[in-house]
């Protein structure tokens, strides 16, 4: 036997093992009982790997891009925030210089495009006149005596009508950093009498988050 056929008769002891363990590893893996076992032992590494890979996709979309959701979600908020008559609680999540803003512009018809623009531009000049009634009221509104009073207010109205979330109708973009947010919602008395209707409500994203700036029918 020459050199040529010794070799190839090791390469094929070897090629027809590597076959046998292939299949033996495949066997135990697919039969069940230890062989899984033993699988998820040998691979719990790589698993963990792959599933807190995946939360984290989940998490950085959430945070980084789901604007749309958190538009829906401060809406959740607002809305439940009413129901306990929680007034600090509906001030924070709006925002005062966006709702200045938005309130001063609503009837250009233009107010889409322009609203993050005229937003950046009220902010930055904080020794406006403008600027600091706003920053005045929003600082009165959340003052603890103020706060009482609100809430005695509308504690009355909500003892009264109880709001339901029925479901979002939409979440429409409507210029940069402004969201459309209509939500049917149902009203019921001390009657029990029901009235459904759709809100309106208008969000905007500011970094991370999202603050209510006018909400109606």
């Amino acid at each position: 036997m020459d050199e040529n056929e010794k070799n190839e008769n090791v390469e094929n002891v070897e090629n027809t093992s590597n076959v046998e363990n292939e299949t033996k590893d495949t066997n135990n893996v697919v039969s069940g009982g230890n062989g899984i076992e033993t699988f998820l032992k040998e691979k719990k590494y790589l698993i963990i790997g792959i599933v807190v890979a995946i939360i984290a996709v989940i998490v950085i979309f959430n945070v980084f891009f789901n604007t749309k959701g958190k538009a829906k979600s401060v809406v959740k908020q607002f809305i439940k925030a009413y129901s306990k008559a929680d007034v600090k609680k509906m001030i924070k999540l709006a925002d005062p210089y966006g709702t200045y803003v938005f309130n001063d512009i609503k009837n250009d018809k233009d107010f889409e495009d322009d609203f993050w623009d005229e937003y950046k531009d009220f902010i930055s000049d904080k020794d406006s006149d403008e600027y600091e009634e706003v920053k005045d009221s929003y600082e009165d509104s959340l003052d603890k005596d103020n706060l009482e009073d609100a809430k005695e207010a509308m504690e009355d109205y909500v003892d009264d009508v109880k709001l339901k979330i029925k479901k979002f109708t939409s979440v429409k973009k409507e210029g940069k950093n402004l969201y459309k947010v209509k939500v049917k919602v149902q009203a019921i008395d001390d009657d029990g009498d029901k009235d459904t209707d759709t809100l309106t409500f208008w969000v905007m994203k500011k970094g991370l988050s999202c603050k209510i700036v006018s909400a109606g029918l």
